[in-house]
């Protein structure tokens, strides 16, 4: 699969849904996400986003669950 990094973005983090402490890149292998690291602390790999002015959340199942 191809791989795509969306670079320099926070992303919201663990069951709680925290916000990163600082800026990640978050490297995605198809339909999974295949890494979140602090943003600049490995090289960017395959197609490169630009995200750092967004904010990125996981896949929402049932949003309207209450």
């Amino acid at each position: 699969m191809a791989l795509t990094t969306l670079s320099g973005c926070i992303a919201l983090l663990g069951a709680d849904a925290r916000p990163s402490p600082g800026p990640v890149d978050v490297v995605i292998d198809g339909p999974r996400i295949a890494d979140i690291r602090p943003a600049g602390s490995a090289p960017l790999q395959g197609t490169i986003v630009d995200a750092s002015r967004h904010l990125v959340t996981p896949g929402l199942v049932n949003g309207h669950h209450h």
